[in-house]
């Protein structure tokens, strides 16, 4: 019997690029699969799934073999409207490169266009589409007005009101806030129980996926390495590591006690992959034993000299959209925060304050002492340094080198030093074997980096990076993370606007909660984590290693949050100690 999709020795490769991006992909999919596709960055999951639509071969420049048959048809040939019409739908990794509406409800009923609904069943489809992904009170405004967040919630609004047999998404949920991703996992999920629907999700971030994925696929250089249902899938967690792949808090949790206790300490179960595994392992350990005093951090100290100061400030959009409401910040000389919130909360809105991308409806905004109108924008921008949520908003030159002189000629630095400067940032962010090409022929991620870099290379003050690590793998992530660090560590003031809760747990010492346009927590990060009510009230929740340790622990150490899975080992680890001292049992 004919699999819904058939996929035999595929290759594929862009024109200009000297090597394949798929070197000999075998795969097969079954109606109603839930197939999840990992793997570092420029592994080709996004080039599997423009095959799987058709884009390859008939809209990139792309030499392709192999074939790909999806419901019996050969992709080679059927256009993208006809595999869009009677197959799948497809999710861009980038939502806006999908838009042509003039509102958000005209964006979602374009897409049912083709399917021959009656009125009423179209607008049907487009309300519950949108109550779905909570974006009901948007529909009539543009998608340009929106955050990337929310546009990433209509494009996946615009592929759920179709319906489709195989629905194919590239990183959905990367924009996301985290009860946002929980909330699109959960809406496939019962759409795929009730319409027998075929999904194939590609996510660097495989925490929700494991519940619901019959079976994850994990890619690299181009490669199936391998074919596993979820459970199977992680049976070398440090090998996933090193490869890059986020793998779930709790499961490395599992690894380190397995490396640090004795097995007698630890059940014979299946490697926990859930939150609700993970805590019936360690209360199972436990035995009722209660955890060690944990330290109580103060709240943050009033910062050294302001270098932002924010003063009563708001911001209304023309379509009369109130994005900031009075809001009062004060960020000092070598601070780091992370702004979080929900989508829509007035996160970027704030920080484009920072160097006059935006100018207040009301209030002020002082960069070293200076309101920012006031200033030239040249050497305000030489100060605060800002990049882009979308880096093709900043990216504008003809090659990848180019890119990173553009600034430094703005600033008139001198030919040697710019060129030294030069190799050096592409040597840092791996960018020396593409710095001949145009930047729109990079992945998504390598346009990060390279926006990343381009503002690095002006040596501002203050760096603001609108999510820094948006489709990165787990090592990138964590690369950008302590390259932020160290700049801080050299005396740089850094921001970043972020859903990514583990890297913000991990890395920033002072975090920011912004809730419609509203300051609604600004703390030391372990004391943000702790106020549960108040994130979920944001459509927040802290990283999946904190909750672990509420839901053990209750409130009784609420001002200080377990932030990360080795301080939760090194907890548990103390905790059996105490027992072995107790019982003489040696570990």
């Amino acid at each position: 019997m004919p699999k819904l999709i058939e996929i035999t020795n595929l290759r594929v490769g862009y024109i200009g690029n000297t090597e394949w991006s798929l070197k000999g992909i075998d795969l097969a999919i079954e109606p109603g699969e839930f197939v999840a596709i990992v793997g570092p960055t420029n592994a080709g999951k996004t080039t599997l799934c423009r095959c799987l639509c058709g884009l390859v071969p008939h809209s990139y420049h792309t030499a392709m073999e192999g074939r790909v048959i999806i419901g019996g048809d050969d992709t080679r040939h059927c256009s993208v409207a006809y595999i869009s019409q009677n197959h799948l739908r497809y999710v861009f990794e980038d939502p806006e490169s999908q838009f042509i509406g003039m509102s958000v409800e005209e964006e979602v009923s374009f897409s049912l266009e083709t399917l021959n609904l009656n009125h009423q069943e179209m607008e049907e489809r487009v309300s519950w589409a949108l109550e779905k992904v909570r974006m009901s009170g948007f529909r009539h405004k543009s998608p340009s007005e929106l955050s990337g967040g929310q546009k990433q919630r209509v494009a996946i609004a615009s592929a759920l009101a179709t319906k489709p047999k195989i629905l194919v998404l590239d990183e959905p949920t990367a924009e996301l806030d985290p009860i946002g991703k929980s909330e699109v996992y959960e809406i496939i999920d019962v759409l795929a129980q009730e319409t027998d629907l075929t999904i194939i999700i590609v996510d660097q971030h495989i925490e929700e996926i494991v519940k619901y994925a019959t079976r994850i696929i994990l890619m690299v250089e181009g490669q199936i390495r391998l074919d596993a249902s979820p459970r199977n899938f992680f049976l070398d967690v440090p090998l996933l590591q090193e490869i890059g792949i986020h793998v779930p808090q709790v499961t490395e949790l599992d690894t380190l006690l397995k490396q640090h206790l004795s097995r007698e300490w630890l059940d014979d179960g299946p490697l926990p992959l859930t939150l609700d595994e993970s805590y019936i392992q360690v209360k199972t350990m436990l035995q009722g034993y209660s955890p060690p005093p944990l330290d109580h951090p103060q709240s943050r100290i009033e910062q050294s000299r302001p270098i932002i100061d924010v003063v009563n400030l708001s911001h209304r959009y023309p379509d009369g959209t109130l994005a900031l409401d009075n809001v009062n910040l004060r960020i000092g000389e070598r601070d780091f925060m992370a702004i979080i919130g929900e989508n829509g909360s007035g996160k970027t809105t704030l920080t484009k304050h920072f160097n006059n991308l935006l100018v207040p409806t009301t209030g002020q905004v002082f960069v070293c002492g200076v309101e920012t109108w006031k200033q030239d924008q040249k050497n305000l921008i030489s100060t605060v340094g800002y990049v882009f949520q979308n880096p093709d908003h900043q990216l504008c030159c003809l090659t990848v080198e180019e890119e990173l002189s553009y600034g430094l000629d703005k600033l008139g630095w001198e030919e040697e030093r710019k060129k030294a400067k030069v190799e050096e940032l592409l040597f840092s962010f791996n960018l020396g074997d593409y710095r001949t090409l145009h930047p729109h022929f990079l992945s998504k991620a390598d346009r990060q980096r390279l926006a990343i870099a381009e503002v690095l290379a002006m040596e501002p003050e203050v760096i603001v990076v609108d999510e820094p690590t948006t489709g990165f793998d787990a090592k990138e992530s964590h690369a950008v993370l302590r390259l932020l660090t160290n700049l801080n560590k050299a005396g740089k003031t850094i921001i970043i606007v972020t859903h990514e809760m583990e890297l913000v747990a991990r890395y920033v010492p002072r975090t920011i909660v912004m809730w419609k346009g509203r300051i609604l927590l600004d703390d030391n990060t372990r004391i943000v984590f702790s106020q549960v009510d108040l994130l979920q009230k944001s459509f927040l929740k802290p990283p999946q290693i904190t909750r672990l340790a509420q839901r053990l622990w209750g409130n009784d150490h609420h001002d200080a949050s377990v932030l990360t899975q080795e301080e939760m080992c090194a907890i548990l680890v103390k905790i059996m100690e105490e027992r072995e001292v107790k019982s003489n049992v040696k570990l």
